[in-house]
């Protein structure tokens, strides 16, 4: 197969891919909501000081920038 043919490809395959991914994970979820597998959360809380996701997030800036 010719190189353009290949290169082509690649990205459609990995749309492709991560398009099938969602669709399993809706299933997934969509499946448990119907069987009552949520019914029984309650609401959800962050116990952490708002510093600590701040720090975080300021990690994850700059070690994008260096990437």
């Amino acid at each position: 197969m010719p190189l353009t043919g290949i290169l082509a490809a690649a990205p459609l395959d990995r749309l492709l891919g991560f398009g099938g991914l969602l669709a399993f994970i809706g299933l997934a979820f969509g499946l448990a909501t119907a069987n009552g597998a949520f019914a029984n959360l309650g609401p959800a809380s962050l116990n952490v000081p708002w510093w600590w996701i701040g720090l975080g997030l300021c990690l994850l800036v700059l070690a994008g920038r260096h990437c």
